[in-house]
């Protein structure tokens, strides 16, 4: 039985990675269900019974991208952070960093993610996998590190977030009348405050 859910699983990720690349090298427009169905080596009707239309893959693929980018960004930090020792301002700084250069080399997916941020901050607030609860706690624990309570550290955090799916990523597209080198220092002026650069 977990042989078949795990084939389930596999096809789903086959779909989702497909979508990914083809989003990124052809542009949304550009690419149709078939080209993703075709990517990932699976029947069409498969597609549909993960996913809804093209519109419910693109929400769900930039969930999925958000999760997996947001862990390998955390696992950084975790290593960096047993090199030196960091106050909750530098950690809480060295994810947007990393973030921000995500958004910067991934500028053909950037449109995507400014419709679905806000999506994607509250699909991972409120997941059950176990390891993007984990991995949203720890950025929560910065927060309280630096002395502020649980549902501040929430506010701040969906504001830092909205930050990024609003103005930053209207930057990345040209959209702003600023662009990320003039945003990004502002940003991280506004964590130093909130945290405190001694934490």
């Amino acid at each position: 039985m977990a042989n078949v859910a795990q084939k389930k699983l596999d096809k789903k990720v086959r779909l989702l990675k497909s979508a990914y690349a083809l989003f990124e090298s052809k542009g949304v427009s550009m690419t149709a269900v078939d080209d993703v169905v075709k990517a990932a080596g699976v029947a069409k009707g498969t597609f549909y019974l993960y996913f809804k239309d093209k519109h419910d893959l693109i929400d769900q693929m930039m969930i999925a991208q958000s999760r997996s980018k947001l862990h390998e960004i955390l696992l950084a930090l975790q290593k960096k952070s047993k090199e030196e020792s960091l106050s909750p301002a530098d950690r809480l700084i060295f994810v947007f960093d990393r973030i921000f250069d995500s958004l910067l080399q991934h500028q053909k997916l950037v449109p995507l993610l400014c419709k679905n941020f806000s999506a994607c901050c509250r699909a991972n607030c409120e997941s059950e996998d176990e390891e993007t609860r984990a991995d949203m706690k720890q950025l929560l624990d910065l927060f309280i590190e630096a002395g502020l309570n649980e549902a501040d550290a929430r506010i701040y955090l969906f504001l830092l977030g909205d930050m990024l799916g609003g103005m930053c990523c209207e930057a990345v597209m040209g959209e702003s009348p600023y662009d990320m080198s003039r945003i990004r220092p502002c940003v991280i002026s506004i964590i130093t405050k909130i945290l405190g650069k001694e934490g």
